[in-house]
């Protein structure tokens, strides 16, 4: 007597189907991927770099317009602000900058009128006289052989960095001095400033010329990535 082999096999309960359906799927499709020789090899390597390349040219895409907007935000930030505040102490400044080596390096010069003045972002006290904060990629400049000829020009003692808060970037190379009574130029009236950043809730969004450039940046990057997918597949 003949035993059908169909009928003798032990039936699973749904609950194991279901339970060892996604590992039955995987393994069956990597026999497809990899069932045809160096050729379905190939393709799926080809396919997972450019769906890998894709994915970061997305990320990467999505993320440049938050840079961006931050990077604006701080820079917004460090702009001294006239308006006056009542029981804060004026801060008298004068934008200076120095030309060195075919770039320009911003910095400000400011002296507190009183004992209660603001503090820039990213600056735990103001320079007093003969002294200066810097930031990190300025200082890392000045310390290096290629900061020689600029060292005279910032020869004040070094009291401190400025921080993440008040720079647009880690690259970012400025400066806070002490501004000296006889620093300004008789002509020039003084700025005075109580307080660092607007007033009101000003918009750090991106340019939309920049946002449409970006666009276009990532079609560009896409379209031949999509197609080294289609045709590997």
């Amino acid at each position: 007597m003949t035993t059908n082999s169909v009928l003798s096999r032990p039936v699973l309960p749904p609950s194991a189907t279901r339970r060892f359906g996604w590992p039955r799927d995987v393994v069956l499709g990597l026999r497809l991927a990899v069932g045809g020789g160096r050729t379905s090899l190939a393709r799926l390597v080809l396919g997972t770099i450019g769906i890998g390349m894709a994915t970061a040219v997305l990320l990467v895409s999505a993320s440049v317009s938050h840079i961006l907007a931050n990077e604006h935000q701080r820079e917004n930030n460090a702009e001294p602000n006239g308006a006056r505040i009542a029981g804060v102490s004026a801060i008298t400044f004068s934008d200076g900058q120095i030309d060195y080596r075919g770039s320009t390096i911003p910095g400000t010069y400011l002296r507190a009128t009183g004992p209660n003045a603001a503090l820039p972002p990213g600056v735990t006290r103001l320079p007093g006289p003969n002294e200066i904060v810097l930031s990190p990629a300025l200082a890392q400049l000045l310390d290096s052989s290629d900061g020689a000829l600029l060292r005279p020009r910032l020869p004040q003692h070094v009291i401190g960095l400025i921080g993440p808060a008040g720079l647009a970037g880690p690259q970012d190379l400025t400066f806070y001095a002490y501004l000296a009574p006889g620093m300004l130029p008789a002509a020039e009236l003084p700025q005075l400033a109580y307080s660092f950043g607007p007033s009101g809730d000003v918009s750090s969004g991106t340019d939309p010329i920049l946002q449409a450039l970006i666009l276009v940046g990532v079609v560009a990057l896409m379209v031949p990535i999509l197609i080294m997918v289609a045709v590997s597949s």
